[in-house]
């Protein structure tokens, strides 16, 4: 009876180890995280490199890992990864003033050929504002301001003879302007993180008008390009470029965002 009982223990404690053995033997992220680190602070790059992506096979993601793999990339060369990863950082964080002056000199040392079009000024504001912070703080913000409105609101119908009559009416006025504004923030900078279909063009590729072989050539693609994936047809891709006009890849390399 005694031996079962051990047997049935040491069955127990075995199963339980092999359950809990990937855990254990895989480490604390954090740990990884400050291996990688190091390593990047010894400029051992390719060390680095080779350890967040490990991190990132665990399905960790963080803004500032995306961000340190991207600086290692570009380090080593490698500036279509490094669009990429710095791209997946600000899909994280759109407002993140370091990552965003990252990408712009990786893009510097690329030779695009396609360039962005140039936004009127109010357009390059209203860019800035939404994506100065997190959408869910435009969220928490416009629920405020409705509270406000609400409260606003109340004295207008049902205090009629207070002397806060006036400024309600003026809060009420501007609070729903307000909630309109961030509301739209908070809608425009969830569209952005959300838009599923960006990707980047991970090597060099000619782009044509048509999807048949002996169209004519529109442009060449750089690697480390941000296109959009419209429609396919026939092993043929039709991108959307960042000047808005399309075209159409065949056999291409591309790296969702």
């Amino acid at each position: 009876m005694q031996l079962t009982m051990r047997t049935n223990r040491f069955i127990l404690l075995s199963i339980t180890l092999i359950f809990l053995a990937p855990f254990i033997l895989r480490g604390n992220p954090v740990e990884k995280m400050e291996t990688a680190n190091a390593w990047m602070q010894k400029k051992a790059y390719d060390e680095a490199i080779a350890q967040y992506k490990q991190i990132l096979a665990e399905d960790k993601e963080s803004v500032s890992l995306y961000n340190n793999l991207g600086l290692a990339c570009y380090q080593t060369g490698r500036l279509p990864e490094a669009v990429l990863y710095f791209e997946k950082a600000l899909k994280l964080a759109p407002g993140n003033k370091e990552v965003r002056h990252n990408l712009e000199v990786v893009n510097a040392g690329i030779d695009h050929e396609v360039y962005e079009l140039e936004k009127f000024f109010i357009f390059r504001w209203w860019e800035s504002f939404y994506l100065s912070m997190h959408p869910d703080f435009f969220a928490v913000m416009t629920l405020l301001l409705i509270f406000v409105f609400l409260l606003a609101l109340f004295v207008l119908l049902f205090r009629k003879r207070t002397k806060l009559l006036k400024p309600a009416r003026g809060i009420a006025i501007l609070s729903a302007l307000l909630v309109i504004f961030f509301f739209a923030a908070a809608m425009k900078g969830t569209q952005m993180i959300k838009s599923g279909d960006a990707r980047i063009l991970m090597e060099e590729e000619s782009a044509f008008e048509k999807p048949e072989d002996g169209s004519e050539q529109t442009y060449m693609l750089k690697a480390g390009s941000k296109v959009w994936v419209k429609e396919s047809q026939e092993g043929w891709l039709k991108l959307e470029l960042i000047n808005q006009d399309t075209c159409w890849v065949k056999n291409v390399s591309l790296e969702k965002i």
